[in-house]
């Protein structure tokens, strides 16, 4: 493989396989394993014919540069529609920045970053940067929707973030923005000082504090402030933010999140806002009346002057 000169920015895809541990449950090691090599094969092939490096891959996910961010877009659009309908899918980041290259490795904030978006991703999905989208002709940045402005762990202003799904309209993610009509209306706190409202998340034991200028993600990967190592949660499966004098749930998740709200019945947010009241408790993917269910509770405090 050509060395990259150390200067030169190109295009990061991270590529993570999808459903590999229900397949080695369900036909066992030797078959699933290769199966999941012959995806892993289908990825190497794709990234090439479109021009791209493969770099490597480490257990289900793959790196691959581009110096072309058009044909990073193009290869990663053939690979989600060549696994729509396998067992095994694939969900993945894109950004395009200066890298360090290695003989067998890519390091530098853009890789980071890419595998942060990767890891965000549902099933089916890539997730770019708007630093990628730049780079785009006109009909590539056509190809994506707006998707949220996420602000990473270590990064201390907010980030666009652009989604292009191959799944059908009514299937891809949905999201209903903060501030929006759309947003599930729940008896909320009533408007305070908007720079000492915050939030409490308690989580076994563990206070974990939403303030104005400080967001609370919450999932199964070690980046999230909340982690919950449960096989259920989604790695980023959801943030706690607080906009416009209001505290809002957003589900990024891919099976949602139950707010069960005092004296109602639970209400699945998936991928949406939901505006929390002064006291809820979330409980991620698992109804709150399942066993294996453990809330976390919320509580809301908004001192009035």
């Amino acid at each position: 493989m050509r060395n990259l000169d150390p200067a030169t920015e190109v295009a990061v895809m991270v590529a993570d396989i999808s459903g590999s541990t229900a397949l080695y449950d369900s036909v066992g090691n030797a078959a699933a394993l290769s199966q999941i090599n012959a995806c892993l094969a289908l990825l190497h092939q794709i990234t090439e014919a479109h021009g791209g490096q493969f770099v490597h891959s480490k257990g289900d996910d793959v790196v691959c540069v581009f110096e072309h961010p058009q044909k990073a877009l193009d290869a990663v659009v053939e690979i989600l529609a060549k696994t729509r309908n396998s067992r095994l899918t694939v969900h993945a980041g894109i950004d395009f920045g200066p890298v360090i290259r290695t003989s067998d490795d890519v390091f530098g904030d853009c890789v980071n970053v890419t595998s942060r978006l990767a890891g965000l991703a549902n099933s089916g999905e890539v997730l770019c940067s708007q630093g990628f989208r730049d780079q785009l002709d006109a009909p590539g940045k056509a190809m994506l929707r707006f998707f949220d402005t996420w602000r990473f762990k270590g990064k201390s202003e907010g980030a666009h973030i652009y989604a292009f799904s191959d799944l059908g309209p009514g299937v891809e993610t949905q999201i209903s923005f903060v501030g929006s009509e759309e947003v599930t209306q729940q008896p909320g706190p009533r408007r305070g000082n908007l720079h000492r409202i915050e939030a409490e998340l308690t989580a076994d034991g563990q206070v974990f504090r939403c303030t104005p200028d400080q967001a609370i993600t919450v999932g199964r990967s070690p980046d999230c402030d909340l982690v919950v190592p449960k096989p259920w949660v989604s790695r980023f499966h959801a943030v706690v933010e607080i906009h416009h004098h209001h505290v809002y749930l957003r589900d990024t998740s891919s099976n949602g999140t139950y707010v069960c709200f005092e004296g109602q019945r639970p209400v699945l947010a998936r991928r949406e806002a939901v505006l929390l009241p002064f006291f809820c408790q979330l409980s991620l993917t698992k109804h709150p009346d399942a066993e294996e269910a453990d809330p976390i509770e919320c509580k809301v405090n908004s001192p009035f002057e």
